[in-house]
């Protein structure tokens, strides 16, 4: 169900809860916190991209305080997007509150660069992150520690620092890079960078498919890029190198 905002749609929210709503597609910040007891729900999607007067969109994040009492028993799958994260107990409480979440989709969203945003879960199998930002672009810090994560779809951002754990589990990673500030980066930043989107790497190395976008090859640079092209010899296909196992290629980033 897509539902559109209006002076009287937490009324409709509740009355859609009450018939036992399986999967909800929701542009609306709830003002009542009904939605987060539902029983039912299997998929929620969240767009929390706030509207002005004229009800346009305007590009503003909302900030989503959970109420004390959360539990979505059912919940497999969240996407959000244009949401503000505050302290890191909001993902915590999350989880705590969602047994059997296994999608995660975080999209067009702020983080607060002082607590940054932790994704820790037994039972994540799925995370997709794509332009999740710091206040101010200030440099914020994204953790994931998921031991039974299957795939990771990830677009890294430049003004980011991210801590990959415990991902033994990981099958699929697709990682590309945002394209803001890479013309203007100097050579000591992107090195300073490629350091970090290192260790990123690193911690795919149980990955079995691994794929780099082209412009995260490129600001990496002097590090993979030869390696890759004498060891690997991979054509590229709309854009992006293909590489079947990412042990060699840390291992040739070891040696640096």
């Amino acid at each position: 169900m897509h539902c559109i905002t209006n002076d009287n749609l937490d009324k409709w929210i509740n009355i859609i809860i009450r018939c036992n709503v399986m999967e909800l597609d929701l542009e609306y910040l709830p003002e009542r916190f009904e939605l987060f007891s539902c029983t039912t729900l299997v998929i929620l999607k969240l767009n929390l991209l706030e509207y002005d007067d004229g009800a346009e969109r305007v590009h503003c994040f909302a900030a989503l305080e959970l109420p004390e009492s959360v539990y979505l028993p059912r919940l497999k799958s969240l996407h959000l997007e244009s949401l503000m994260f505050r302290r890191t107990e909001f993902m915590e409480k999350l989880f705590l509150s969602c047994p059997v979440l296994e999608t995660l989709v975080i999209i067009n969203c702020e983080l607060d660069r002082r607590y940054g945003v932790v994704i820790c879960s037994g039972q994540l199998k799925h995370l997709e992150i794509e332009r999740l930002y710091a206040y101010s672009y200030c440099n914020g810090k994204i953790t994931v520690s998921a031991p039974n994560l299957e795939t990771l779809r990830c677009k890294v951002d430049v003004l980011n620092e991210y801590g990959m754990e415990n991902l033994s589990a990981l099958v699929k990673a697709d990682i590309g890079m945002e394209e803001r500030y890479i013309k203007v980066l100097s050579k000591v930043w992107k090195r300073k960078y490629a350091k970090e989107m290192i260790k990123f790497l690193g911690a795919l190395s149980n990955a079995k498919f691994l794929s780099l976008s082209a412009l995260l090859l490129e600001v990496l640079g002097y590090f993979i890029m030869l390696y890759v092209e004498k060891d690997f010899s991979r054509p590229t296909v709309d854009g992006v190198i293909c590489i079947d196992s990412v042990g060699a290629v840390q291992q040739a980033l070891d040696k640096d």
